[in-house]
């Protein structure tokens, strides 16, 4: 957008080309880069915890500081990315979720100088619905309880008999 606003839109169109050909080259081939809406983007990486997505995160803000952008013969300014990690199923089930909790943690990352500032900076928990099962009748029933007393007590028995205890 920054682009579009200061350098036109040839400038902007030519900055997602080489923004999406740069997201392709750093994507493994598991990995799906997406354009999510007009200059948003989502990769998709799969197999990935969340330090390693940290890491591919700046890895892609550093080759976007990095991109040379000709337009009309001018050299253009090297562009910036703002970038949030959203991790399934930690941070959400949905892509809705996710993009939720990526916008919210956009361009925040923690070393661990800058550790307690992150429970602050954390978006809120997510409710877990717990369901329980109903108790199995099955110890409330005295058929049940005598057999099984029963069968302990001839068990019990048959093991003395063949001097098994």
């Amino acid at each position: 957008k920054h682009y579009n606003d200061r350098h036109g839109h040839d400038a902007g169109d030519a900055l997602l080309a080489q923004f999406g050909a740069m997201l392709i080259r750093l994507c493994r081939s598991e990995d799906i880069p997406c354009r999510y809406g007009g200059e948003e983007f989502t990769v998709v990486l799969v197999d990935i915890d969340a330090a390693q997505a940290r890491e591919r995160a700046e890895a892609i803000r550093d080759a976007t500081s990095q991109i040379e952008l000709r337009h009309r013969g001018q050299r253009l300014p090297a562009p910036s990315v703002s970038i949030g990690v959203g991790i399934y199923p930690l941070d959400g089930r949905t892509p809705e979720e996710l993009n939720q909790v990526a916008d919210r943690t956009r361009g925040r990352y923690y070393s661990f100088a800058d550790a307690d500032a992150l429970p602050r900076d954390l978006p809120p928990g997510q409710p877990v619905p717990l369901k329980t099962d109903e108790p199995i009748k099955l110890w409330n029933s005295w058929p049940v309880l005598l057999l099984f007393a029963t069968f302990l007590s001839a068990e019990w028995t048959l093991r003395k008999r063949w001097r098994l205890m």
